[in-house]
Formats: C-alpha cells, structure tokens, sequence
C-alpha cells in the first residue's frame, strides 16, 4: 500500500481533528458515474454510514466467486456518493493544494477517489459471516458528527471499529475521513501526500497513487 507508517495512532488522529477544524466551507463537486447500488443519498449521518456497510458486505460476499473489478464497480458508485472526496483531497495536501492548478486538483481528487475505492475493493474481499453493528452517532462541534460502527466477526473474535466524521454539504451529510481502530486514514495521507510534495512534485505524487491502484488491483484478481 502507498500509506504505509500506522505506528503512531494519537497523534495521527489529533493531527486529523487540525485538518478538519479548516473545512467549513468548502463546495462537493460531483462527478458521474453507473449506478451499481440505487439507494437515495442519505438525509441522516447513521443512513449514510449504513449505506456504505451494506455495499461493504455485498463487496465481501462478492469475493469469494467473483473479481476485484466486480467488487469495485459495486463500491464505486457508493464511495463516491458517501464520500466528499474535494474536501479531502484539498485537506490531505495542505498548503499545497492552493499551489496547484484546477485541473490538477481535478484530476488529484480523481486519482484519490479512485485510490480509495480500490483500498475498498482489495481488503473487503472476503466474507465469513462478518455483520457491522447499527451506527451509533454524537454530534461534535461546527454541526459535525461522529458516527460509529463495529465490523464483528461470525466466531466472535476482535471486533474493527470505524468511527467517521461528516459533515453537510448542500444539504447531504459527506463522510470527511474515517478512523479504524484509531488510526485516521486523513492523517495518514495528509503526512504522506505532503512529504512527497515536498521532495518531488505534484506528477510524481499521481505516479504514486496510480502505481499503488494498479498494485491494489494486481495483488486482488
């Protein structure tokens, strides 16, 4: 995977609550796509994350017989509804997201997108019973909110926790980043994707990220 550095969870997610107090404010652009799973766009932040873990699942139940392009074209069109994906692209560069220029912000949040969706795609690829509990949510500052939801295993073993942050834009509530067992995956990007700014550039960054789509994709057939 391009993220790789998971050790240091505290000040990842602290460094994650930074990022995203600079948010408001911000537009969703939204792009087209097929309609793989046709529920409505979610009014209520527990319908927006339930929408996301039922595509989840049916991914996982999906890879036992089927490809990792089957279970990406099932998580596209409910990533990039869930998800805003220009916010978190401006976030996760920083200050050198005002450096660039509109179409490579566009074509960044592109690639980011589908980066995501084949994070997805490969690690939700196996089904063994597996349910997400009923999300729970607590409303935080700035009209934000936390919502919660577990990925229990069938024999009972180590629960997953996935907490996300949404917030709303034009009226829809938007998944802004997630935390899995504390570590945020905002934090992370945000860590990695500046660093390569800082001793390569804005090319090489996309080379990266579609480099490790493709291996996503590779090591998933």
């Amino acid at each position: 995977m391009f993220i790789s550095d998971r050790k240091v969870k505290t000040v990842l997610l602290n460094m994650a609550i930074g990022l995203l107090s600079t948010s408001a404010g911000v537009a969703w652009a939204t792009g087209t796509t097929t309609e793989v799973v046709t529920s409505p766009l979610a009014s209520v932040p527990q319908e927006v994350v339930t929408h996301l873990n039922d595509a989840l699942v049916q991914s996982m139940k999906n890879g036992g017989s089927g490809s990792y392009q089957q279970r990406y074209q099932i998580l596209y069109p409910v990533v990039t509804k869930v998800f805003n994906f220009p916010v978190m692209a401006r976030l996760s560069l920083g200050a050198s997201w005002s450096k660039l220029t509109a179409s490579q912000q566009h074509r960044f949040v592109q690639t980011l997108t589908k980066y995501s969706v084949a994070n997805y795609a490969a690690h939700f690829d196996h089904y063994a019973g597996q349910k997400f509990s009923s999300p729970s949510s607590k409303k935080l500052e700035n009209g934000r909110v936390m919502v919660v939801s577990n990925l229990i295993p069938q024999n009972g073993g180590k629960k997953n926790e996935f907490a996300y942050l949404l917030e709303k834009s034009n009226g829809h509530w938007k998944i802004l980043n997630v935390s899995t067992d504390g570590v945020s995956s905002l934090a992370m990007e945000k860590s990695e994707f500046t660093e390569a700014m800082k001793h390569a550039n804005f090319n090489t960054l996309i080379e990266k990220l579609m480099q490790s789509t493709a291996e996503l994709a590779k090591g998933s057939q």
